[in-house]
């Protein structure tokens, strides 16, 4: 996890430099709204992650499902979380 973790802040890390040598600076406000959203993305993807690897975990560990009462009746199915950064 801590692999993912540093390779989407390395990421978001690129974008906002790159954003700076374009110009960026020159104008805050714009700068500053284009910099929410490039961390907002990141966020996602991180979230996205997460979600993936507890996902994964019980499918896999019947165990663990059993002892939070959780049954999974279809194995394929799309899910999703909406939060604050839009998820």
């Amino acid at each position: 996890m801590k692999d993912i973790i540093l390779r989407i802040i390395e990421e978001l890390v690129t974008k906002i430099l790159q954003k700076i040598e374009e110009g960026g600076l020159s104008d805050i406000d714009q700068f500053s709204s284009e910099s929410l959203e490039l961390c907002k993305a990141s966020i996602r993807e991180l979230i996205s992650e997460i979600v993936n690897r507890l996902n994964e975990e019980l499918r896999s560990n019947k165990r663990l499902r059993r002892e939070i009462g959780l049954s999974l009746r279809e194995k394929d199915r799309e899910r999703s979380i909406f939060n604050d950064v839009g998820y």
